[in-house]
């Protein structure tokens, strides 16, 4: 009697004992999972963009990410004696939020894989961009447990790694427009006053007669010339009949070069070519100047431009005989 009562009470001891195990592990969280820990799966995130633009353009960064698809998580459990154990996690596709600042001014913000903005104003832009992965469980719950094993949801994890990438717009870059600048003109008239080759032959061979040969390529003044006797044949000295040739070089804007005697209505309009040409001659140019020999003429030349504006030169020469002088023909 007193063994079965003994056992009775040791039956009943061993089924109360049970009861409390079951609840320590089934209802007690402290027997669940502690803590899952699960290192970032962001390798690194990439913005491609060039670093300098010029004013005005429009400037494209896209952005990108690498990430370990599969990666294991730790998790270790409350009770005494179980060491930390693996579970399987998921990284989905990353998505991207960017901004792009100025001056610390937002100028554009939002979510893609790439963004277009305007470097309308010189200086430094700076694309910021985060990106963000969700790793999940696979599977979703953990079988764990002591006395008896129950199912334990797994946690989901976020991660995000933000990087930024500076451009540069410089204005030396941009061409700017520019105002038409029409070139300035310098007015210039370059005349000439010379012999024919024929009245120059005659004139060296008067020289060479005076022995003078050495003054061919000379000029005097007319003060000079009056107080010579003989007087010679310089280069600036012509006879009254000669015909006198003429020459002017201008800018390409002129229009029309004409050469007149002062005091005379003698007057050429000269033609143009690689530079203007013509000559001047008038019967009644033989006797002008008789009597007034050495005598000094000015030739004045008129050059008119396209836009009506008008600059003059004058070259002095010596009129002294006329082309009947004893002289001339002497040395013909």
């Amino acid at each position: 009697m007193r063994l079965r009562k003994t056992l009775v009470i040791a039956l009943v001891v061993c089924i109360l004992a049970g009861c409390w195990c079951y609840a320590a592990v089934v209802k007690n969280p402290g027997y669940g999972v502690r803590n899952v820990t699960l290192d970032s799966t962001i390798k690194s995130v990439s913005i491609s963009c060039p670093s300098s633009a010029s004013k005005g353009d429009n400037v494209t960064a896209s952005f990108s990410a690498s990430y370990e698809k599969q990666k294991t998580a730790r998790a270790s459990f409350l009770h005494d004696g179980w060491n930390s154990e693996g579970h399987s996690y998921v990284t989905g596709s990353p998505s991207f939020k960017y901004t792009v600042t100025r001056a610390g001014k937002t100028l554009k913000s939002g979510s893609s894989k790439s963004v277009t903005f305007n470097a309308s104003t010189n200086g430094t832009y700076t694309v910021i961009v985060t990106a963000t992965v969700k790793a999940t469980p696979n599977p979703k719950t953990a079988y764990v447990g002591v006395t008896n094993w129950t199912w334990t949801t797994m946690p989901t994890f976020t991660f995000t790694k933000t990087v930024s990438k500076k451009v540069t717009v410089n204005t030396k870059a941009i061409p700017e427009p520019k105002e038409e600048v029409k070139p300035v003109i310098s007015l210039f008239l370059n005349p000439r006053v010379y012999h024919t080759d024929q009245w120059n032959t005659y004139r060296k061979r008067v020289n060479e007669r005076m022995g003078k040969s050495g003054i061919n390529s000379s000029t005097i003044s007319l003060t000079k010339f009056k107080g010579m006797n003989p007087r010679p044949r310089y280069l600036n000295v012509f006879w009254a009949g000669e015909r006198i040739m003429l020459s002017a070089t201008t800018d390409p804007t002129v229009t029309s070069v004409t050469a007149s005697i002062l005091g005379t209505t003698y007057i050429a309009s000269l033609k143009k070519g690689t530079k203007w040409t013509g000559s001047l001659w008038n019967k009644n140019m033989k006797t002008k100047w008789k009597g007034k020999y050495p005598a000094s003429v000015t030739v004045l030349f008129t050059a008119t431009y396209e836009d009506g504006k008008i600059i003059t030169e004058a070259v002095n020469i010596l009129m002294d005989g006329d082309v009947y002088d004893d002289l001339i023909h002497r040395a013909i």
